[in-house]
């Protein structure tokens, strides 16, 4: 049995993947001359894409190609959709999805982490290294046993930083990648005299 094509655009796909969706539009019937076009462009300015919905009797479905999707770098994509008849464009939706890596074609020694996890994870290994009494330089700031207070700030602000990605992840439908609960992120800190 062939998987149910959404009737949504993607909010997120791998690249590799083929996507497809299904858009009924009753006020731009395919019948009347109408034709739903979609512009994906990189939000770096990183890539671009223009797809077609085929008019079928539900409506357009619009496929992005195992070909196309392999070729977009990951990140998150905003795009719109216009429906066009001679001459007149009208635009019926907007939105952004996000390109995650091809794991399959991924070099094995890529870090896959987010920005948010990177930030956890440096500012944890410099509260270790403060812990021990040494100074550590990150973001451009210098922490000492002097300044700590500062830097249990900062891990803190990166901790929920990195909570708030779980929690959007959980929320998209994803699997926790440590495999627990997003909502438990366990962090013990403790000052040696």
């Amino acid at each position: 049995m062939a998987p149910q094509v959404p009737a949504i655009e993607p909010l997120e796909f791998p690249a590799g993947d083929t996507v497809q969706w299904r858009i009924e539009r009753s006020d731009y019937p395919p019948a009347d001359g109408w034709q739903l076009t979609y512009a994906f462009r990189g939000e770096r300015g990183d890539g671009a894409l223009d797809l077609f919905g085929i008019p079928d009797s539900q409506g357009y479905l619009v496929t992005i190609t195992a070909t196309e999707s392999q070729d977009l770098a990951p990140g998150i994509y905003v795009w719109e959709a216009y429906m066009t008849q001679l001459g007149m464009r009208h635009r019926v939706g907007r939105g952004a999805t996000k390109v995650t890596p091809n794991l399959a074609s991924t070099n094995f020694s890529a870090d896959l982490r987010s920005d948010a996890k990177k930030a956890f994870d440096n500012a944890m290994a410099a509260w270790q290294q403060v812990k021990l009494g040494k100074s550590v330089s990150l973001n451009g700031r210098l922490y000492t046993q002097h300044n700590i207070e500062d830097l249990i700030l900062y891990v803190d602000r990166c901790k929920n930083d990195w909570y708030l990605e779980q929690q959007a992840q959980v929320a998209e439908g994803s699997e926790h990648p440590a495999g627990g609960d997003p909502r438990n992120i366990y962090v013990r800190f403790s000052r040696d005299t």
